[in-house]
């Protein structure tokens, strides 16, 4: 695959995202059959369904095999559990980019169910115990970057990258999906959301676009003296 639309610079980190889905495929290989996988790929299923035999907590495999590798594919380092004042441990969040501008606190579900953490990033933002304006939604298929509504009131999605079609390829290359034509049509539609997750997630990039997103006086809060790219913010107010 060689038609990434990115700098070469980026050209490692497409490939480990692609990887990371490739492996994460092989893995959902050994737990469940081909259909399963499909149903997965095409998100008529989730993780969590009570009804697919798993020798994990879905959530659990979903970070491990798919969601941690996808943080390292893009230089975004983190630490798990940052502790939250007030709440119980296993309320706390999943984890915080700890080599970011702005500290940002994530929340994981199992693959296919992101819908079921909404609440919770939003109560994570809520809080005083974290000094972030941005949270991080993701079930390893869709990543939602949730932030100050420009209303003044409560959070809402900033930006929101899938990466369905781009595992959709990779289980056809694979040959668990296997429906005729459908590699033509999903193809370049994987190798775009592979592109629009690095240039969204990409250390430096998601450093850049969260710092621009924020109001002046907000921003002037986190932007260290010494930031490369400051001089880009000269014309966002």
């Amino acid at each position: 695959m060689t038609d990434w639309d990115l700098s070469k610079e980026d050209y490692p980190n497409a490939r480990a995202v692609r990887e990371t889905i490739r492996n994460f495929v092989t893995e959902l290989s050994d737990e469940f059959s081909r259909s399963t996988i499909e149903k997965l790929a095409f998100g008529t299923v989730s993780l969590s369904d009570p009804d697919l035999e798993l020798g994990y907590k879905s959530e659990d495999f979903t970070r491990r095999f798919l969601v941690d590798d996808l943080l390292d594919a893009v230089n975004l380092e983190y630490r798990p559990q940052p502790r939250a004042d007030g709440m119980e441990k296993d309320r706390w969040p999943d984890f915080e980019l700890s080599n970011t501008v702005i500290p940002v606190v994530g929340e994981i579900k199992p693959l296919n169910n992101v819908s079921a953490g909404e609440d919770q990033i939003r109560t994570y933002l809520s809080l005083s115990s974290f000094d972030t304006p941005y949270g991080v939604l993701t079930d390893g298929m869709e990543w939602r970057v949730y932030g100050p509504d420009r209303s003044g009131s409560g959070y809402a999605i900033q930006n929101q990258i899938r990466l369905d079609n781009a595992f959709q390829m990779i289980a056809h290359d694979r040959e668990i999906i296997s429906e005729s034509g459908l590699s033509s049509i999903i193809r370049p539609q994987g190798v775009s959301q592979i592109t629009d997750f690095v240039q969204t997630f990409k250390q430096e990039e998601f450093d850049d676009w969260t710092l621009i997103s924020l109001p002046k006086p907000e921003r002037d809060q986190y932007l260290p003296d010494d930031y490369e790219s400051q001089s880009s913010f000269e014309d966002f107010q």
